[in-house]
């Protein structure tokens, strides 16, 4: 994942805790140390650059129907995935760590894979400013992700 470029479409990231739980603060995305600002007041960060861990941020305009969230382009062979959602944030991660992880025969070790999930704001339930995860009996949850890999 080195070599990848990865750009966060958000203007803002949600503070998390040395235990990485949601402290409900929402922080703007230029000047911290894991992105700089880009176009349309997005994140632009490399994957190398980027802090281990998780960053959750928010959608760039809070539009209703699908926005794009990020977009991972990998510079040689010039692949690129796009992930457009309605979800009002989303999370990523990278593995970082040494201790390999296995799948089938094939071990995955430090910096061999990316995460990128769309989602709600962690601890939605309990932060009044964040958007609501309250889901009625009455009412049905509609949510649409679509991870792309459009031709560059």
């Amino acid at each position: 994942m080195l070599g990848h470029e990865l750009t966060i479409h958000a203007s803002r990231t949600l503070s998390v805790d040395a235990e990485l739980i949601p402290t409900g603060e929402l922080r703007p995305v230029a000047g911290t140390r894991s992105t700089s600002p880009g176009p349309r007041g997005s994140g632009r960060g490399s994957a190398s650059s980027r802090a281990a861990g998780t960053t959750t941020a928010t959608c760039s305009t809070g539009g209703e129907g699908l926005e794009l969230a990020a977009r991972l382009v990998e510079p040689k062979s010039g692949r690129v995935m796009e992930v457009h959602t309605t979800e009002p944030g989303s999370s990523s991660s990278r593995r970082a760590t040494s201790s390999g992880c296995a799948q089938g025969e094939r071990v995955y070790g430090r910096n061999a894979g990316l995460c990128l999930e769309t989602q709600h704001h962690p601890d939605s339930p309990n932060r009044p400013s964040f958007p609501s995860t309250l889901l009625r009996p009455d009412e049905s949850l509609r949510s649409h992700t679509v991870y792309a890999f459009p031709a560059r």
